[in-house]
């Protein structure tokens, strides 16, 4: 991809998938398993959903506790001393495989099923 970030072995879906979201994090520890609790029951409003986290050097093992429940999981790690809120961001959104990019923080819980698929839907109208 680039020097910035380098993704971790993980599966990829052959299919592209309806809804990417981004994450950037450190040491994310209850936050971000909260999050990913709450993407995993987006999941079944919005269709096929790709979740992919840059992690800036975590400590706390969050990050790979996760990729073993969420299949969809992507990690990507960032160079040391190289974080940047809009380039990690940028090369989030050139690695994501679906047309439509949520960006989220570690800190931010969708309420409800249907965040996402609420933040969606208007991308289905053709206008």
């Amino acid at each position: 991809m680039n020097s910035l970030l380098t993704e971790r072995a993980c599966s990829v879906a052959p299919e592209a998938p309806r809804l990417s979201v981004a994450i950037p994090t450190l040491n994310g520890g209850p936050r971000l398993e909260k999050l990913v609790d709450a993407l995993e029951r987006q999941g079944p409003s919005v269709g096929s959903l790709e979740v992919l986290v840059a992690d800036s050097g975590s400590t706390d093992g969050i990050v790979d506790g996760l990729q073993s429940r969420l299949p969809s999981l992507r990690v990507f790690d960032v160079a040391p001393g190289e974080f940047n809120h809009g380039l990690v961001r940028t090369a989030l959104a050139r690695a994501a495989r679906g047309p439509l990019v949520a960006f989220l923080s570690q800190d931010a819980v969708p309420i409800g099923e249907r965040c996402l698929a609420t933040l969606a839907a208007p991308f289905q109208d053709p206008r």
